[in-house]
């Protein structure tokens, strides 16, 4: 009896104790299913209160890694999870609605850590999750370049660590899965004159004096659009953990038209005029519909990363003669930011007077609308 006691106990110790790669999933009562929203949901409780429902349609990735709780979670923990392919196939947005294919079912012992990415259709391929230089595993994006997928919104999930079994969190059942975006966002250029300088007569015609400004393009230039996304190895809750970009060699750049006139006769009252009342430009020219998806980086005082503007001011010495300038000015992004940075947005108002430009950006959490604005001249 003290025999069989003890190859029992051995043939348990090895299965605990296998490689990497090795851990097999076991059947019992409980599936493994996925709780899945976007970003601000997050807080340190893990409570999905104020979150924004992920798309139902879009698959997501998933990891996930094997422990037992005397030993935690470490670098050589074996993938029980690996990269599989989580849908949603009731196209409810609550319950237990997101499942894997096949499925998975929670281990009888031990615990998960999961790791998750979005969308996964695009990024399947290329997207790794493991340990590298006796650090613990991250998800990692090699070589990305976000001019050639405008279209995708690369999203990771906060790391859930110890879990047992599936989780409930306001009318979700599962693995609490709260994605955050890891690009920026450029959304809206402003422009404006400081003063009125149209010194228009009473039936709001031009006359001698009378100044009027005219856009015609506005230009985002050298932006580095490649590089490689590394999630990082700290809980989600600590500082750092939202992950980092770093370049790559040869490193790419673009510039990209965000505003064109395409008109070539300047009229009074077309939509290329702009006065003291902002004009909101949505770039018809970038795709996304209005938004350009930008790689986060910083900015240096001595790069040529810069925002240029092109406009015409009219100026009238009668009601019917008048001469054009073509003025071009650009500034340095470094001048206004450091940085654009993972999960957020950016909006540019440009304010024109007749011997200076002012830039104003705004920055916001990508999904509320907390704000922070600072000027330059």
């Amino acid at each position: 009896m003290k025999r069989f006691l003890t190859y029992a106990l051995a043939a348990s110790v090895a299965l605990v104790a296998c490689t990497k790669n090795e851990v097999k999933p076991v059947e019992v009562d409980q599936e493994i299913t996925f709780q899945a929203v976007v970003d601000k949901a997050a807080t340190k409780g893990g409570t999905f209160d104020n979150g924004v429902t992920y798309p139902t349609n879009r698959p997501f990735g998933t990891f996930a890694f094997f422990y037992t709780p005397s030993v935690g979670y470490t670098k050589d923990a074996p993938k029980y999870i690996d990269n599989a392919k989580v849908e949603n196939t009731s196209g409810a947005s609550s319950g237990s609605a997101w499942t894997t294919n096949p499925k998975y079912y929670w281990p009888k012992q031990g615990c998960l850590t999961f790791m998750s990415y979005s969308p996964y259709e695009e990024l399947k391929t290329i997207v790794t999750c493991q340990s590298e230089n006796d650090a613990l595993a991250e998800i990692k994006i090699p070589n990305w370049d976000v001019d050639a997928n405008q279209n995708v919104d690369i999203m990771i999930a906060d790391r859930v660590d110890n879990l047992t079994a599936n989780g409930e969190n306001a009318g979700y059942t599962g693995v609490s899965t709260v994605f955050r975006h890891k690009l920026a966002q450029i959304v809206e250029f402003s422009v404006k004159t400081k003063e009125d300088f149209g010194n228009l007569d009473e039936h709001n015609l031009p006359q001698a004096g009378s100044k009027l400004f005219f856009l015609q393009k506005i230009e985002i230039q050298n932006i580095v659009t490649n590089g490689t996304f590394s999630s990082g190895v700290k809980p989600s809750n600590e500082l750092g953990a939202i992950g980092i970009w770093t370049n790559v060699d040869p490193l790419a750049t673009n510039s990209y038209d965000w505003y064109v006139n395409s008109e070539t006769a300047l009229v009074k009252g077309g939509a290329y005029e702009f006065n003291t009342t902002p004009v909101a430009l949505s770039s018809g020219t970038i795709k996304n519909n209005g938004y350009l998806l930008v790689r986060p980086q910083t900015f240096a005082a001595s790069d040529n990363k810069k925002i240029e503007i092109t406009y015409v001011i009219r100026s009238y010495t009668s009601a019917t003669a008048y001469s054009d300038e073509t003025v071009v000015q650009s500034f340095n992004i470094h001048s206004a930011t450091e940085s654009w940075d993972i999960n957020k947005k950016y909006s540019f108002t440009i304010t024109v007077d007749l011997n200076q430009i002012y830039w104003a950006p705004s920055v916001e959490n990508w999904t509320d609308g907390s704000s922070k604005e600072v000027g330059i001249n």
